[in-house]
């Protein structure tokens, strides 16, 4: 029983270290590379609802 207990204490843990996929709908880009996307850029942009207007 200690031991289940333990194991599911290691996978609480590794999920919390391991980001999910639902909070990264694209690959992280570095700042400093430019934007893969087409020069006239889609408005609204993705991920426009989590940037300060």
């Amino acid at each position: 029983m200690r031991l289940l207990h333990l194991l599911a204490l290691v996978l609480m843990v590794l999920m919390a270290a391991v980001p999910s996929q639902a909070f990264y709908p694209r690959p992280y880009r570095p700042p400093y590379l430019p934007d893969p996307r087409p020069f006239p850029r889609p408005l609204p942009a993705f991920g426009h609802e989590f940037r300060r207007h």
